[in-house]
């Protein structure tokens, strides 16, 4: 970088190291997102067998 007649260099490392914290934290995302997605689907699952089974006993 040129700025007033002077040249200044930029450390570029510091974009590595970001990348590389960011692939550090992956496998914590990946497993906290699919904990919560099991979580979702078992909730969702619970609500559809207690609606249902409600409902086919105010039927009978």
């Amino acid at each position: 970088m040129i700025r007033n007649g002077k040249a200044q260099l930029l450390p570029l490392a510091e974009k590595e190291m970001s990348i590389k914290k960011l692939l550090d934290f992956a496998p914590d995302v990946i497993q906290k997102v699919k904990t919560f997605r099991e979580k979702r689907e078992k909730k969702k699952a619970q609500e559809a067998g207690g609606d249902s089974g409600t409902d086919r006993g105010d039927v009978v």
